[in-house]
């Protein structure tokens, strides 16, 4: 597909979507599921974004024992699609961003004890690059072991049209379809699974990357806004809760309370 017919059909599709806002408006009820987003468990070392094994630890452990249903994300893809009638009680979904080791080393054996399903978000050029990145047979493995590989762009860059301004728009569209495409081909070649689910980088996106998105394949998409999804949520911003460094254990608790309404029996 050429950037010029690219560029066309994104524009169509953006033009075609019945609302385009950052957000839809949603009801007032609990009902839906939250999304936890991590980045790096124990190391690399980094202040924003590095939680420790014992906090991870202890945040499977508080889900575990408060009574929450760790679901995949395709359930609350087919949730707020009106493909699925309903989700149960107090849902939330696990993902890891980027495609460190420690998603491999410290995360996933936590996960797989529990047979919780739970979706990785990779950028391809990451993968076998450092001592600090996952492989690929890390990769297969979690795939055939309850992880969902997902797509979070080719190398981790703000796609914003705005962050782009360098480019006219037959290049921009030709530079995004590279982001998008190479990266979904990339993952699908490596695990044999179909990539339907996009992490905007940094969290940001714009109607026209919302559209790109689409147009490369792709069924929703995820953002890093703080909230619930329920089902009038908008399958192509999806809330995700970021879990920054430094996160003390009431904090998380009241998160995770605070967005189900959910408390202790």
């Amino acid at each position: 597909m050429t950037a010029r017919v690219f560029l066309a059909t994104a524009f169509a599709l953006l033009t075609s979507f019945p609302a385009l806002a950052h957000e839809r408006v949603e009801t007032a009820e609990v009902s839906g599921a939250f999304v936890l987003c991590y980045h790096i468990v124990e190391a690399p070392a980094d202040p924003r974004m590095e939680i420790s094994r014992e906090t991870f630890q202890q945040h499977m452990q508080y889900l575990e024992m408060t009574g929450y249903n760790v679901i995949p994300l395709r359930h609350l893809y087919e949730y707020v699609a009106g493909d699925r009638a309903e989700l149960p009680p107090n849902a939330v979904v696990i993902t890891i961003d980027d495609g460190w080791r420690s998603t491999y080393t410290e995360a996933y054996p936590e996960l797989k004890k529990r047979g919780w399903p739970f979706t990785v978000f990779i950028y391809p050029n990451i993968i076998n690059r450092t001592a600090t990145a996952l492989s690929w047979d890390q990769i297969r493995e979690m795939s055939e072991n309850g992880g969902d590989i997902q797509s979070h762009s080719l190398s981790h860059p703000f796609l914003t049209r705005r962050r782009q301004i360098a480019l006219d728009d037959e290049a921009y569209a030709t530079w995004l379809q590279h982001e998008l495409a190479d990266s979904k081909r990339i993952i699908e070649k490596h695990t044999k699974q179909s990539v339907e689910f996009f992490a905007y980088p940094y969290g940001y996106w714009d109607p026209r990357v919302r559209a790109l998105v689409h147009s490369a394949g792709y069924r929703a998409g995820l953002t890093l806004d703080y909230g619930l999804n329920g089902p009038l949520a908008d399958p192509w911003a999806l809330r995700r809760v970021n879990v920054p460094a430094g996160i003390s254990d009431s904090a998380f608790e009241a998160w995770t309370a605070g967005l189900h309404g959910f408390r202790r029996a």
